[in-house]
């Protein structure tokens, strides 16, 4: 299953916009995530290869002393760890109903921070191929689907 044009660049604008990004998103950008959404597995070198065109100049937190912090988080430090707990976070995506949803794998995601920058974004596009591949359910948008899966994990 696949997004049609309209809906991909729907969702770009959508996650664009939660970042502060106004302009468009282009045609290399529309045709990177569209190839990540038709992967069949996603591993931590696709995410890599998505952040590079989304966020050029953004490099995975490999070597220690690449810490970042996001508003008043800090998320754990840079160095090989957040490679293995991002490699093993990829893995957990490719099981379709492993204990771990879409929400679940967003947040702990996030919570990582695996990048220098592009996070929201990256973390945005493997929301979308999770709920595309396991859920088989096509979003209109992020923050509408987000919100009441929020709601649903807080309350069930």
């Amino acid at each position: 299953m696949n997004l049609s044009r309209l809906k991909l660049r729907r969702f770009i604008k959508e996650s664009n916009l939660i970042e502060g990004i106004t302009e468009p998103p282009t045609a290399r950008t529309v045709s990177v995530y569209d190839s990540f959404l038709w992967l069949e597995e996603v591993h931590l070198i696709d995410v890599q290869s998505l952040v590079s065109v989304i966020q050029p100049g953004a490099f995975l937190r490999q070597s220690p002393g690449m810490d970042v912090r996001v508003g008043g988080y800090f998320p754990p430090p840079g160095g090989p760890e957040i490679v293995k707990r991002a490699t093993d976070l990829m893995a957990e995506v490719n099981v379709p109903g492993y204990a771990s949803t879409p929400h679940k794998v967003h947040l702990m995601y996030e919570t990582l921070h695996p990048f220098t920058d592009g996070n929201g974004r990256s973390g945005r596009a493997l929301w979308l191929w999770m709920m595309i591949h396991h859920q088989n359910v096509q979003p209109e948008t992020f923050l509408h689907q987000f919100y009441y899966q929020t709601l649903q994990a807080f309350h069930g």
